[in-house]
């Protein structure tokens, strides 16, 4: 007997979309019928649930084939293959026409590779795996009525195409409209599958400048007015061979990025590559600029906006206002507050949260770095942190408020999981397992962008050696 086995699962954020659908994970022992789509030859923007092994095949091949149609080689691969597992489906290569179609709106991006088909057969073949379809047209949520806690493993919406990636026999897969992202195996029940590093990064951590004037007296970057900004041909580079690697996302920094002078051209290069750039910013200058504020709203997966204390929120306000919904797409970008933990005395820490709590804010708290200018920073940690953040949640309306932690806070807080309750599974992976940091204005790399800078190398030439030095984290 088989079973998925979830290695981590990242939470993204909700947006709309015009046609959506899930691959979900029922609770054990669930038992439903299938209540398949209206139209015998696609999946479009109708409801259904799809159950039974036959017709959640009949789904997954319609997702190969809307992807794949129009290359003959891979369509014959891919029909020998399904004829296989749909008897009774008339399936021709040689017809131009695909025989089973998607919407548009909700094609998944699944490689084609023989591995790739046959890792998402296994996924689809699980009695714990059901198919949900719906659009939000109406006030309809299929998930909802079904009344059970599922776990979304795949959602296809609007805004960009879902990305997946077999690596050795994991799953991984990144939902750039919603953020979320999840790695599993499908293994043997006495098995407890390990995947611990990525062959590549799914994240790239990438600094595209060293200036800012915000002057913060514990910055672990040390950046100034004084900064440089890297140059635009170095950036195209490194999203190039973050192309070529299959990262999904990127996580732009500096510095204060927005102030480069090419932001706008940055933002569509990662994104133009099918990686969603996300970004850190402390600064509202840029909401003058109407060109700029464009491109986030089309282009950008999360915005981080820096918050000493309860006042910055004002400027989560401001960007949230300034920002929209793009006419090309479905949804706007995810805002939330960023805090470094320790950057001020934990009572202006706990004033932020509560604020940001009451208002629906999510907040990332970030772990203080001990570099930079924050080596020589006296920082206002609190004994026990796990204690210090399950008070302030427990005044908290749990319906709105939403708090994250970085990898670095976890690190300096060993106790923080059993505090709050955290399963393993929904615990980012230490730094270079899975990620790397890229410093572009000075042509370095590491396993993160807070290591001193001595234990960096230079940033590697070409795509194989980037993905040989990101083996060494």
């Amino acid at each position: 007997m088989k079973r998925i086995f979830i290695h981590n699962f990242r939470a993204g954020f909700a947006t709309n979309s015009s046609s959506s659908h899930s691959v979900v994970l029922l609770p054990p022992g669930v038992q439903l019928s299938d209540d398949p789509s209206d139209d015998s030859n696609g999946y479009g923007w109708d409801f259904f649930r799809l159950v039974s092994e036959e017709q959640k095949l009949r789904y997954l091949a319609a997702q190969f084939f809307s992807q794949h149609w129009e290359d003959p080689v891979i369509r014959h691969r891919l029909v020998e293959r399904f004829k296989q597992e749909l008897p009774d489906f008339e399936l021709n290569a040689d017809d131009e026409k695909r025989p089973l179609y998607v919407d548009h709106q909700s094609v998944l991006n699944l490689p084609a590779t023989p591995a790739a088909v046959e890792s998402m057969i296994k996924l689809f073949r699980s009695d714990r795996v059901a198919v949900l379809g719906g659009n939000d047209n109406t006030d309809r949520d299929y998930p909802d009525e079904l009344g059970l806690p599922v776990l979304p493993v795949i959602r296809a919406m609007y805004r960009w195409k879902t990305r997946t990636r077999i690596d050795n026999d994991a799953i991984i897969v990144f939902s750039p409209t919603d953020g979320s992202k999840v790695r599993f195996s499908i293994s043997e029940m006495s098995e407890t599958p390990s995947y611990t590093k990525g062959s590549a990064p799914e994240l790239c951590d990438v600094k595209i400048t060293d200036f800012c004037a915000a002057n913060c007296a514990f910055c672990y970057q040390s950046s100034t007015t004084k900064g440089r900004h890297a140059a635009m041909d170095d950036i195209t580079k490194v999203a190039d061979m973050c192309r070529d690697m299959g990262v999904f996302e990127v996580a732009i920094g500096g510095g204060e990025p927005t102030e480069h002078p090419d932001f706008a051209s940055i933002l569509q290069v990662f994104s133009s590559r099918d990686i969603a750039p996300n970004f850190t910013t402390f600064s509202d200058k840029w909401l003058a600029n109407e060109q700029l504020v464009t491109a986030v709203s089309e282009t950008v997966g999360g915005i981080g906006v820096s918050c000493l204390d309860s006042k910055g929120l004002d400027l989560v306000a401001r960007i949230s206002a300034a920002i929209r919904p793009s006419r090309h797409y479905s949804g706007s970008p995810r805002i939330m507050a960023q805090h470094v933990f320790g950057s001020v005395p934990l009572h202006v820490t706990a004033d932020f949260l509560r604020a940001a709590f009451d208002q629906g804010i999510p907040v990332l708290l970030l772990g203080y770095k001990d570099v930079g200018f924050g080596a020589n920073y006296r920082r206002h940690d609190a004994d026990d942190a796990g204690v210090f953040l399950k008070l302030a949640l427990s005044d908290a309306d749990m319906s709105r408020a939403s708090l994250s932690v970085d990898t670095a806070f976890v690190d300096k807080n060993p106790g923080l999981l059993e505090a709050l309750s955290i399963p393993e599974a929904l615990v980012s992976s230490p730094e270079g397992k899975f990620s790397c940091y890229v410093d572009a204005v000075e042509g370095l790399m590491g396993p993160s962008s807070y290591i001193p800078k001595q234990d960096m190398t230079p940033l590697a030439e070409n795509t194989e050696a980037f993905i040989r030095q990101f083996a060494t984290y």
